[in-house]
């Protein structure tokens, strides 16, 4: 099954990729707990696990889930076998933030569910648009679920349309902030936004620091449309779990739309080929794979002229 294609922009977050051991056991959660729907399941293409540098995933089970109606951005559930992963304390994709329309109400809702709320619903020091959650997914996924009041003023948030929506920031652990910033900001010509300090629950659960202690965030963003959060993580944070020819554990990899792969390559440099998968993420446009500073795999889709 396919979704409806809908208009993207550069930039905009197409799916987020999370490594699963049981791909039923995941399909069955995001749609009891998190009101997702399947659109799409099947087998990863050789091609395209040696696009992403990840040969060993070739034939692996997958699912993509959305939220009901025509949704602009999907989660790719892919089936590995699962190795040690302790959320929020390695390097790498870190969180997928994902706009939700009542917090409050989900949390009571996801009390019974495999999805471990380890940051209750409650708002950020100097911010009013919009109120976090943070669970860990039974796979060592990290999902921040947040209520959006309203845009900020250099910022356009989404409003959700249905109980969970889609993802519209990711989230990067790095162990040089700026320097992944910039990075990023660089490879796929967006900004370099604001930096903030705050109390980050989540950092400093995960390192035994006390609940005050302040931690730097920087975004990267088109315009007015975010893209990325980079969180500085401390110094010996280690490096994500990874299989040989695997996926990393947990978030495993973004999917972004790009306007042109050819500045990406050339700033960036691919893991593996540029493929021309089908399927509804891709819709036979060309992709490609980049690691980040972090190790994080960034899979950039063109748009090209038919968007």
């Amino acid at each position: 099954m396919n979704s409806t294609a809908a208009p993207f922009q550069h930039g905009h977050i197409a799916c987020g990729t999370i490594s699963v051991g049981d791909l039923d056991r995941a399909v069955d959660g995001y749609q009891k707990w998190l009101s997702q729907e399947v659109v799409e399941t099947g087998l990863l293409s050789t091609d395209l696990a040696v696009a992403w540098g990840a040969s060993a995933v070739a034939n692996a089970r997958y699912a993509i889930v959305q939220p009901p109606g025509n949704a602009l951005s999907s989660i790719r559930l892919v089936e590995i076998p699962q190795m040690h992963h302790t959320p929020a304390v390695s390097l790498g994709w870190n969180a997928f933030e994902i706009t939700v329309k009542d917090v409050f109400a989900l949390a009571d809702h996801l009390e019974a569910s495999p999805f471990d709320i380890v940051g209750p619903p409650k708002e950020v020091d100097g911010f009013t648009s919009f109120i976090p959650m943070q669970v860990f997914g039974p796979d060592g996924e990290v999902l921040f679920l947040n209520q959006v009041r309203h845009s900020d003023a250099d910022t356009e948030l989404p409003i959700a349309e249905s109980a969970v929506g889609e993802i519209f920031i990711v989230v990067l652990a790095s162990p040089d902030r700026e320097a992944s910033a910039q990075q990023h900001a660089q490879l796929m010509t967006m900004d370099v936004g604001a930096t903030h300090s705050l109390r980050y629950g989540l950092i400093n659960r995960a390192f035994n620091y006390s609940a005050d202690t302040q931690q730097t965030i920087t975004m990267v963003q088109k315009g007015r449309a975010p893209y990325l959060q980079v969180d500085q993580y401390p110094e010996g944070a280690l490096r994500r779990s990874t299989a040989t020819g695997g996926l990393p554990m947990g978030n495993a990899m973004v999917s972004v739309l790009v306007d042109s792969l050819g500045d990406a390559l050339m700033k960036g440099g691919a893991t593996g080929p540029v493929v021309r998968p089908e399927g509804c993420v891709y819709q036979g446009r060309p992709a490609c794979v980049v690691t980040g500073l972090a190790g994080e795999l960034i899979e950039l889709i063109e748009i090209g002229h038919d968007v």
